[in-house]
């Protein structure tokens, strides 16, 4: 079971791993402003970033951004 964490590891920190994970966080996020209207922008950005943080490696070409009135073509 270690090697398979391993590899997802390996995957995840990968530049491949990095752009399938935010894909897959931009699309979580942007249901889930979706489903509120707009109203908690903010906090889903936080969210999706604070996940981000977690999960592969940091994308040099997208900043991050807690502002809720940054363009929403992030997600």
């Amino acid at each position: 079971m270690a090697g398979l964490f391993d590899q997802a590891k390996k995957f995840l920190n990968s530049e491949q791993g990095e752009k399938v994970s935010d894909q897959v966080l931009d699309a979580a996020a942007g249901a889930a402003d979706k489903a509120t209207g707009g109203k908690h922008t903010d906090k889903i950005r936080k969210a999706r970033d604070a996940a981000d943080d977690r999960v592969g490696t940091q994308d040099a070409d997208r900043p991050r951004t807690t502002d809720p009135t940054a363009s929403r073509d992030r997600f």
